[in-house]
């Protein structure tokens, strides 16, 4: 998320794209999808209820990195993209 205190998201982006690599490398960032709805995340130090608080820490990801024109994103993990409501209002959203 945007708010974890270690590796904020869009920090953490721009670093990667701050890395030199070959023309014919393209970088794809991977988005947490596991955690939307998460109460708590033990790892995200302050920025730990912000899965909980926030709906559209997701949708923001995405903004944010077609904004910086990233070529891609993969959702992690393609097991909780189900045929649920709340998956296909998240997809709608995106």
């Amino acid at each position: 998320g945007f708010e974890h205190q270690g590796s904020p998201f869009d920090k953490m982006t721009d670093t990667w794209l701050s890395y030199k690599r070959h023309a014919s490398v393209k970088l794809y960032i991977g988005l947490a999808n596991y955690k939307a709805g998460l109460s708590s995340d033990p790892y995200a130090g302050t920025g730990k209820t912000e899965w909980a608080t926030h709906n559209d820490v997701l949708k923001r990801s995405v903004l944010y990195l077609r904004s910086k024109k990233i070529p891609g994103f993969a959702f992690y993990s393609y097991s909780y993209l189900n045929d649920n409501a709340e998956s296909k209002n998240l997809l709608t959203v995106l």
